[in-house]
């Protein structure tokens, strides 16, 4: 056991197999190895900190900036408090076969099934509107009529005797 009750400096290098009590503020310069558990109750404060091996967080972590360089493994939902920014071509998969893939081209937006059918489930109905909802090209109504629309102007319909064609 190292003890440093009254704050202070440990100069040089420090290898601990044991137990470091440190009470008040200690400053460290150079190297310390630890082959044991490093328990802290109040704020580690460092410009760096070098990890190779696991970490394990019981309770909360507050990162301001973090680059993980490999996979991140999330068990449990994950709530964003703002956007998820992604390049060109990333892919944000889902489902365990990737079933479904949502991405941007560099052009467009993409949505696409590699394995099956794309389903839009909604109990009111589906519309396809320019963005602002500033031209209608698509109205399907549960229960009701499938609706296309060209140039702003209904020309399509289907009804429960067959369809409406709207124009010539």
């Amino acid at each position: 056991t190292v003890s440093k009750a009254d704050g202070g400096t440990f100069d040089g290098n420090v290898t601990m197999g044991g137990t470091l009590a440190v009470t008040g503020t200690t400053a460290l310069t150079g190297n310390a190895t630890m082959a044991g558990t490093l328990g802290v109750t109040g704020v580690l404060t460092g410009t760096s900190l070098d990890i190779s091996g696991d970490i394990d967080v019981d309770g909360t972590t507050n990162l301001d900036n973090t680059d993980i360089d490999g996979t991140l493994n999330v068990q449990g939902e994950t709530t964003l408090q703002t956007n998820l920014n992604m390049g060109d071509s990333d892919e944000i998969k889902l489902g365990a076969g990737v079933d479904l893939k949502v991405f941007s081209d560099g052009t467009n937006g993409v949505l696409r099934a590699d394995n099956g059918r794309v389903y839009i489930q909604t109990d009111t109905g589906v519309n396809l509107t320019k963005t602002g909802n500033a031209e209608t090209m698509l109205i399907a109504t549960p229960d009701g009529s499938v609706d296309l629309y060209h140039n702003n102007v209904k020309t399509f319909s289907t009804t429960t005797t067959g369809i409406d064609v709207i124009g010539t």
